[in-house]
């Protein structure tokens, strides 16, 4: 294969991570919601159709946890260790990769670190296994989707008429989310968590990777990989499918397309790229072929004064 049909490859590997990742997630979030319907909603106390704001209703509220714990050896089979695979499945394509540019023995080196910096950066075994307060395992205790939980169950409790009904339709809600609130479709809570805190940052782990054994390898040029759709933004509508010096990406933060300018100063353009669900990568390559790019009017931004 070409490095171009390689780097497709990879990609086309985080998509389909991502996608199972997904999944998972949808998934989880059902069975959540049957142990919760099944195992922990008919404990309540109702009186007259009331969920009561009894003692024992009180104690009920840190129960959610049991309800997740159950479940944790379900979500990490099905969703973190899809995230921590998906990206060690990448990093061993990064290695044919700078092969096919001509890097020999020293990128092999390079990949067998960079394989074990993302076991680090994961909090993961060689074997697979999550290290106690390693990322993944942070991840999976999903404390922001267990304190939202409590703390519906605990405004349900002080607002003394909530009926039993509106109380399980609540639940239902946040767990699985609702295709009809307000005329729009929401996700569930574990989607959102995971939104937030995985999605973006399994394509930003690799991506911090690939730049760690760009440096290594003396490499100064990128092409923004990736094709365009109807969403995609102004941002990376200059930019996709063209070859740039890494040095270009110094003043991309003061692009008034880039999203969130509030934080530009934080920006990391070969890490994050377009930011938020960006779906273009940082492909790294050598000289020659930003040359080849040039010939063919292909470098810097597009319609570039």
């Amino acid at each position: 294969m070409t490095p171009d049909e390689i780097f497709d490859k990879k990609i086309k590997t985080l998509l389909a991570a991502e996608k199972k990742m997904r999944g998972g997630v949808a998934t989880y979030q059902r069975e959540l919601m049957q142990l919760i319907a099944v195992e922990y909603l008919p404990l309540f106390d109702v009186k007259d159709g009331i969920v009561t704001n009894s003692a024992k209703n009180n104690r009920l509220i840190n129960s959610i946890d049991n309800i997740f714990d159950n479940l944790l050896k379900k979500l990490n089979a099905d969703v973190l260790s899809v995230f921590a695979q998906g990206l060690i499945d990448a990093s061993k394509l990064d290695a044919e990769y700078y092969r096919g540019l001509g890097f020999k023995k020293s990128v092999v080196n390079g990949i067998l670190k960079n394989k074990v910096a993302i076991e680090a950066t994961l909090g993961v075994t060689p074997k697979g296994r999550l290290r106690p307060k390693g990322y993944l395992f942070r991840l999976g205790q999903t404390t922001q989707v267990r304190n939202e939980l409590k703390n519906y169950v605990l405004n349900s409790l002080i607002n003394t008429d909530t009926s039993f009904l509106d109380f399980q339709l609540g639940f239902r809600n946040l767990v699985i989310g609702n295709k009809r609130v307000k005329g729009k479709a929401t996700t569930g809570s574990l989607q959102r968590y995971f939104d937030q805190f995985a999605y973006d940052q399994f394509n930003n782990i690799d991506a911090a990777n690939n730049k760690q054994i760009a440096t290594n390898l003396g490499l100064g040029y990128f092409i923004y990989g990736g094709s365009l759709i109807d969403t995609s933004r102004a941002f990376c509508e200059k930019r996709a499918g063209r070859a740039f010096k890494i040095s270009d990406a110094k003043t991309w933060k003061d692009d008034t397309t880039l999203i969130d300018q509030k934080t530009k100063d934080a920006y990391k353009p070969l890490i994050e790229r377009g930011r938020y669900r960006c779906r273009h990568w940082t492909k790294y390559t050598t000289k020659v072929v930003y040359l080849d790019y040039q010939k063919r009017g292909l470098t810097g931004l597009k319609n570039a004064a």
